[in-house]
């Protein structure tokens, strides 16, 4: 199934990027970025992979596709609403006790995207904030958390309301660490709760985050 999902979402963001780009403002010759559009709804598809840089994801890798939907203010910052799916093979996440598990997180998040130049070529610079849940196969050790994620990238018009986007970033993951596989983690933190109560038991990843895709 994990060998799928990479043909797959190409597929998807092809389709809709052809769907939704009118060919007849590909522009000929000098790209003139007055005539790119201002204030517009904007979609967003990327895919790409988030690689643990230490513990217990150190060099593992999740596939990664994101979607995001936008209200570009002006040629050069939108702010959007997205989701996607990140999934990992049977030795995404290595244990204390040498148990790996595989998983799938489905982001929700908010991005903030600012382009910095009038030319068909730009740096862009990408803040995002929102929640992962987490599913963990085949027993749970692991559930939803928090996340910010800031990317740097490069944007290219193909033609005047289009985008190829590269983007290189990090990611900070919180996810909560179940009761029973609390043992497993050497570096756990204790969440905040009412006073009385048990509290929940938190883990931090830090991911190097690497996606390419269209804006449209």
């Amino acid at each position: 199934m994990k060998k799928l999902l990479f043909p797959l979402s190409l597929i998807l963001i092809l389709v809709n990027a052809n769907a939704q780009t009118d060919t007849t403002t590909i522009i000929k010759g000098k790209f003139d970025f007055e005539k790119t559009r201002n204030t517009r709804y904007i979609s967003t598809d990327e895919i790409g992979t988030l690689i643990g840089l230490s513990g217990h994801s150190a060099n593992k890798m999740f596939f990664s596709y994101q979607t995001v939907n936008s209200w570009q203010f002006d040629r050069h910052a939108y702010v959007g609403a997205g989701t996607g799916l990140e999934a990992t093979g049977n030795k995404g996440l290595l244990l204390n006790e040498g148990n790996s598990k595989s998983a799938i997180m489905i982001p929700v998040y908010c991005e903030l995207r600012a382009s910095f130049l009038s030319k068909r070529l730009s740096p862009y610079l990408s803040a995002k904030t929102g929640y992962s849940f987490y599913l963990d196969f085949p027993t749970p050790a692991l559930v939803g958390g928090g996340f910010v994620e800031g990317q740097v990238g490069l944007k290219a018009f193909i033609n005047r309301n289009s985008s190829f986007n590269f983007s290189v970033g990090y990611r900070l993951q919180c996810l909560a660490v179940a009761d029973k596989y609390a043992s497993q983690f050497s570096d756990i933190v204790p969440g905040a709760g009412p006073p009385g109560q048990t509290t929940k038991t938190v883990e931090y990843f830090n991911f190097l985050s690497i996606h390419a895709g269209f804006c449209y």
